[in-house]
């Protein structure tokens, strides 16, 4: 899916100008990808191109009467990108129908990812039963495709090459799910674990192609998180260990009392208390996976928690984009209703 921030960058040509002029208003990149009736990118608007309308007493009656007819995009399938159209800002990223598939920054060299991604899919998904009786959780589905052949697919797009999903319960109907990826120019592997081994414990039984980085994702949980922003996060910091977090409010319902030996100290009535939680998206070098102990269970917390004793520094890579975690029924619920599309 794009994220939703970058919708704000594509505008249909049948919208009135007034409608772009305000979008590119609201935009710190100023400008506009134009669609057709059938999403195919066809053009690009900037506010410059408005003014230069202006000057010229053009008679606008649609948005391509002044749009830029040969913008510069970037193809899916495309290596790496002419250092010369670094000077951009931002491209779309089209498919071979020329749809737009997302909108990159050009200055984050995301076509030339140089990390594994991990999907952590072998859980039993009890929360959900009887729904995970007969299905596992990260292939339910939502619309016509399943939640985790979505999620594959983004990552495809976005570059990601060397790829591992671990099953364990009802794996074969993963793999199943994902036949349509063997198409794809990948290296895609499925980790069968001969036990469950927790959220952590099936990385120790991988054997990674290289000495890259690795994206750790759980397959329950539907987000908008910008991984070029995680992956230059984790580079720049130079992390060994990133983990994504994002703050919650929690309203209490009644006066919190504080007291000292019985005595009344202070009364808060419904106070509001504001806590980083882990989204279950992390970044780890290889190194410390090496540490663990091969094909045994241990879960993400009790793995973290182990690296700290031994003072490793683990970064936190704050997320502000929308997630959900479909694990219980009311969360299925809230996100079938979001996510229907």
């Amino acid at each position: 899916m794009i994220l939703s921030a970058r919708k704000k960058l594509i505008i249909n040509e049948s919208k009135s100008l007034e409608k772009a002029l305000k979008m590119i208003q609201k935009n710190n990149q100023k400008i506009l990808f134009v669609t057709n009736k059938e999403n195919k990118l066809i053009g690009s608007l900037t506010d410059g191109d408005v003014r230069r309308a202006l000057i010229k007493n053009i008679k606008v009656k649609k948005i391509s009467d002044i749009m830029n007819k040969n913008p510069f995009s970037v193809n899916q399938n495309t290596k790496s990108i002419d250092k010369k159209n670094k000077r951009l800002l931002f491209a779309p990223l089209i498919n071979k129908k020329k749809k737009i598939i997302d909108i990159i920054d050009l200055k984050k060299n995301i076509l030339n990812l140089d990390c594994n991604l991990v999907l952590l899919a072998g859980g039993k998904g009890k929360r959900l039963l009887p729904i995970t009786k007969k299905i596992p959780k990260p292939i339910i589905k939502f619309g016509k495709k399943s939640h985790l052949s979505k999620v594959l697919k983004n990552f495809i797009n976005f570059g990601f090459k060397d790829i591992f999903v671990c099953i364990n319960y009802l794996g074969n109907k993963i793999i199943k799910d994902l036949k349509w990826a063997q198409k794809e120019k990948i290296n895609l592997s499925f980790i069968k674990e001969k036990k469950f081994l927790g959220t952590a414990g099936p990385l120790s039984i991988i054997n990674f192609y290289n000495k890259n980085p690795v994206l750790v994702l759980n397959s329950d949980i539907i987000t908008e998180i910008s991984y070029e922003d995680l992956l230059e996060y984790h580079k720049k910091s130079k992390s060994e260990f990133t983990i994504c977090v994002k703050y919650i409010k929690n309203k209490v319902p009644f006066g919190v009392i504080k007291q000292k030996n019985n005595t009344l100290i202070d009364i808060e009535e419904k106070p509001d208390f504001d806590y980083l939680f882990n989204l279950g998206v992390y970044v780890i070098d290889q190194k410390l996976i090496k540490k663990m102990k091969k094909n045994s269970y241990i879960d993400m917390p009790d793995f973290i928690k182990g690296l700290l004793k031994e003072k490793i520094k683990i970064n936190c890579h704050y997320v502000y984009e929308d997630w959900v975690d479909y694990g219980t029924k009311d969360n299925l619920k809230i996100a079938r209703k979001k996510y229907k599309n």
